[in-house]
């Protein structure tokens, strides 16, 4: 079994190689919070850490009304989109065109993506650079 993970508080979300091997270290065996019991995977499951590659969305768009308030509550809204998805899973373009139009004082926009965005199975698409339009 392969096992991927994030780190949202973090700048570089993707583990570290150290992080990695912390990972192992604890899923072979590390003391049950509530008992202080040792527990850890059980024999005969193989589990190993996945290095995701991250796959940055770029879009472009543009808001209405075009406010400094308005860009933070879009971006926002795609940075909670973007902790919802799983490695290989397509972002919808129904879900970022939702993210966009419920962003708080958003009346309108326009968005540079026409279709949904398929992945890798070792990849987590992103929220990456937005290109801000100026109409």
């Amino acid at each position: 079994m392969g096992l991927a993970w994030v780190y949202d508080d973090r700048t570089d979300i993707t583990p570290t190689a150290q992080d990695r091997a912390d990972m192992e270290v604890y899923l072979f065996r590390h003391p049950d919070p509530a008992t202080g019991n040792l527990v850890g995977k059980p024999g005969g499951i193989e589990v190993w850490p996945v290095a995701l590659e991250l796959s940055p969305l770029n879009p472009q768009i543009s808001l209405t009304p075009d406010t400094p308030a308005t860009r933070a509550a879009v971006q926002a809204k795609l940075l909670a989109l973007q902790k919802t998805h799983s490695p290989g899973q397509t972002m919808l373009i129904t879900a970022l065109r939702t993210a966009i139009g419920t962003a708080s004082g958003v009346t309108d926009y326009m968005l540079s993506l026409t279709a949904d965005i398929p992945c890798g199975q070792n990849e987590l698409i992103t929220v990456g650079e937005i290109e801000w339009l100026t109409v």
